[in-house]
């Protein structure tokens, strides 16, 4: 089943370093990234199995807390089917 991971992190270069490492560090897919509203946040949505996106998830942060940029994260263990709609999952 697929899962949903979201790391929000402060700025599009931390977006695009902290994407990177986790799209490295484990079998996940990049679904999207969103500008969200102030301060430059960006989050990161990545997709695949529970335990990838979570592996995944810790990689992200783990980079993102050595500059400082860590704003949230969260992984959705196969998501409702109206939050599909919300994160476009039906795009991927």
């Amino acid at each position: 089943m697929t899962s949903l991971g979201l790391l929000e992190v402060k700025g599009l270069a931390m977006a695009v370093v902290a994407c990177d490492t986790m799209l490295k560090s484990s079998n996940v897919k990049l679904l999207n990234h969103e500008n969200t509203k102030g301060g430059g946040w960006i989050t990161v949505k990545i997709l695949g199995d529970v335990a990838a996106v979570q592996a995944a998830l810790d990689a992200g942060e783990a980079v993102a807390r050595q500059h400082n940029a860590l704003v949230s994260k969260s992984v959705i263990a196969r998501p409702n089917e109206e939050v599909h709609a919300l994160v476009q999952l039906n795009k991927a």
